[in-house]
């Protein structure tokens, strides 16, 4: 959809920053996939909150798994 609205105003759809905003429940596996299937639809950059921000451990997993993942993941300069 966005891709038919940029060819209709002669905008260069990769210009465009796709965001995502999405929540993080503990399941590491899950939003690991999640973030790939976000990263193979165009998404640029995904803003996430955590939904018990009181439990230490998933500041753990976010900084040992999620970020590292989130760095091998292609970026938008890689699909232009």
């Amino acid at each position: 959809m966005l891709q038919q609205h940029c060819a209709d105003l002669d905008r260069d759809y990769k210009t465009i920053e796709k965001t995502i905003l999405t929540t993080y429940s503990s399941d590491r596996n899950a939003f690991l996939a999640q973030l790939d299937a976000y990263a193979n639809m165009g998404v640029d950059t995904v803003i996430f909150s955590l939904r018990d921000a009181s439990n230490q451990q998933a500041y753990e997993v976010i900084a040992k798994d999620l970020m590292p993942h989130s760095a091998q993941l292609p970026t938008a300069d890689d699909r232009l």
